[in-house]
């Protein structure tokens, strides 16, 4: 099955910032995606891969070109997506190309998280050129029916926590808000696994009794 990373890099443009881990798994991947050529060479240049494949995605891509470079992707072992400074996909060039290797059926997975929010978001192919975080439901009954509900009610795109424990019963909650949800579990672990669908689909996916850090994005409106 391909796989596509979608890469956290320094705000700052230095590249050498990148962990050890992280230039292992560029140095490792059969094909690079940036955004602009001058910046995906002087990337390439600095983490040591200049004869490396790469290819680009930004605002002018047209969808006819998402979907050649999907059938790229596709027909590699593994790519990497990063944009010219921090975090793809939010209020950048990417989300829907997520979306479309997700509709393909490739794994997609973090790399270099440095926050839960915004890498959850990064894999979920949803829209965020603006998102609500909405934290941790809240715990007394009527006031987290209320939080569901403004879950359900919401136009953007929401990210939520939820204590390891309440895994099922969050999911078994958001079948009420009828929306598209992606579940992301140990974000930046060996084990991470990306889920999306409804909660229902979700639920029916998750392996029995499974207890782990996670992070629910909620599917906002264009």
């Amino acid at each position: 099955m391909a796989v596509l990373k979608v890469l956290a890099s320094p705000i700052s443009g230095n590249y050498s910032q990148l962990p050890s881990y992280t230039l292992e798994e560029i140095k490792n991947a059969d094909l690079i995606i940036g955004e602009e050529r001058k910046i995906t060479l002087r990337f390439l240049a600095a983490v040591g891969c200049r004869e490396h494949e790469y290819r680009l995605l930004n605002e002018h891509s047209t969808d006819e070109e998402k979907t050649e470079l999907m059938k790229d992707v596709s027909s590699c072992g593994t790519a990497i997506l990063f944009s010219d400074a921090g975090t793809p996909c939010i209020a950048d060039p990417g989300y829907d190309f997520v979306d479309m290797c997700i509709k393909a059926g490739m794994e997609i997975r973090t790399l270099n998280a440095v926050s839960a929010v915004t890498a959850a978001i990064s894999v979920s192919g949803f829209y965020a050129e603006t998102f609500l975080f909405a934290g941790f439901p809240p715990k007394d009954k009527a006031d987290r029916l209320k939080f569901f509900n403004h879950m359900k009610n919401t136009k953007q795109t929401a990210v939520i926590f939820e204590r390891p424990y309440a895994l099922i019963r969050t999911l078994e909650e958001l079948k009420g808000v009828g929306k598209k949800v992606s579940l992301s579990i140990n974000i930046s672990m060996p084990d991470e696994k990306n889920y999306r669908g409804t909660a229902t689909d979700i639920l029916n996916l998750l392996p029995e009794g499974i207890k782990a850090p996670f992070v629910i994005v909620i599917e906002g409106k264009k």
